[in-house]
């Protein structure tokens, strides 16, 4: 089967949105793994810098909406995400999970315990009903970053791995809908 990857990163610091003064997140990394039943496991690791801030923690919000429309094969489109585990710097940390709209927000820290400086934080996820299928083969169309971010995101690292060798692959950046290219690079390995 082939698979085909088109990545949308929403980079926040290329928006016009509302920037927090000071608190950026220095590295947004994701591995979207494809597995052989068509969910989509993800590791993505967010180097959170709160410079002098002090918070809780951070929120993550993934859209549940297929971003690509209903079709005769597909009369509602969305994505089922189920959160596996969070840690803060290697260690679990405490997180609260809630569907709005076609949202599903992860809430990330503690309550009694407020944060400074550069955090690192490790958020896996099973994806199911992410993948499309066409003539070409299996499709991942997803925005890695998200729109929800109001901090700048200074860099962005997105690997994909499957079950074959993905043939090709597109990348966009800035706002959504844009058509502006993102530097891929591919390799094979035996």
């Amino acid at each position: 089967m082939k698979y085909f990857l088109y990545i949308g990163l929403a980079i926040s610091s290329l928006l016009g949105v509302n920037v927090v003064e000071a608190e950026e997140i220095s590295q947004f990394s994701a591995t979207y793994t494809i597995v052989p039943d068509a969910s989509v496991r993800v590791v993505e690791e967010i180097t959170y810098d709160f410079e002098a801030e002090s918070k809780h923690g951070i929120f993550r919000v993934l859209k549940t909406d297929h971003p690509q429309p209903a079709s005769v094969w597909y009369k509602n489109r969305f994505v089922d995400i189920e959160i596996e585990s969070v840690e803060k710097n290697g260690t679990n940390e405490p997180f609260e999970v809630s569907s709005f709209g076609n949202s599903t927000e992860v809430k990330i820290g503690d309550a009694d315990v407020f944060v400074t400086g550069e955090q690192t934080y490790r958020i896996v996820y099973t994806m199911r009903g992410a993948l499309s299928y066409g003539s070409a083969g299996a499709e991942l169309y997803w925005n890695a970053t998200g729109n929800e971010w109001e901090v700048p995101i200074q860099a962005v690292s997105i690997t994909v791995l499957g079950p074959s060798i993905l043939p090709s692959a597109t990348c966009y950046q800035g706002v959504e809908g844009s058509t502006e290219r993102c530097i891929v690079e591919m390799s094979t390995s035996s």
